[in-house]
């Protein structure tokens, strides 16, 4: 069984209103034909989704969810529990790209996340 981390205390993790966007991952496979339309097929009964938001955040803030990406879920290896907001159910995720930051005011940033669902 592989370790899933907790989201780290103190880092929000509602995100900014309008910027939540959750899609299910492609979970067909087409074998295109010679002639003709080809065939599609599931890969798996099990499927993910990909979400991207943004969260409102400080320095501090910025640097623990910083340290968390880098150093306890090592980038994208390890997942992590989020509080999916379409549910308000805590579930196992995994960054799918890297964090980026945009700096917006004196101590705030405006941090943009995608992160991808376990297969369920």
């Amino acid at each position: 069984m592989t370790t899933v981390f907790d989201w780290p205390d103190g880092v929000p993790y509602s995100p900014l209103v309008g910027t939540w966007n959750a899609q299910p991952q492609n979970n067909e496979l087409e074998a295109p034909a010679d002639v003709g339309e080809g065939d599609i097929r599931s890969r798996s009964t099990a499927s993910s989704f990909i979400a991207s938001f943004a969260l409102m955040m400080t320095k501090s803030q910025l640097a623990a969810l910083r340290y968390f990406y880098k150093s306890v879920v090592r980038g994208r290896v390890y997942m992590f529990m989020f509080k999916n907001p379409e549910t308000d159910a805590t579930q196992q995720f995994r960054f799918y790209e890297p964090i980026a930051a945009q700096h917006i005011a004196a101590d705030y940033y405006r941090v943009s996340i995608s992160i991808i669902s376990r297969a369920e």
